[in-house]
């Protein structure tokens, strides 16, 4: 707790403030960035704003999932109440992606 006091590393735990933790924080809005630049500068033109929204979810989604049920041991279940969606959303998306 900081007490009245702004927010310092040594309030936050371990994992909050290793090494890895931080750059991966301020890396991924960067990525994601330059990854629409590149679509924009491909397409030549502004991309539709649904279809890009597309692409990006079937590029994060699939790393994300195996992720999830990878550390929930393949149960659904928890990999679902983890990522904060319903267990047959999960199901869908598993299907949909092809992920076993």
């Amino acid at each position: 707790m900081a007490r009245g006091r702004r927010i310092q590393p040594e309030h936050l735990p371990a994992a909050a403030t290793s090494p890895l933790a931080a750059p991966a924080g301020r890396e991924i809005p960067a990525l994601l960035a330059a990854w629409v630049q590149k679509e924009v500068h491909e397409s030549g033109t502004e991309p539709d704003a649904a279809k890009l929204y597309e692409r990006f979810l079937e590029l994060a989604e699939p790393p994300v999932l195996r992720a999830a049920l990878e550390h929930c041991r393949h149960n659904r279940v928890a990999a679902a109440q983890m990522l904060g969606i319903h267990r047959a959303t999960v199901r869908q998306k598993l299907r949909k992606y092809g992920i076993e």
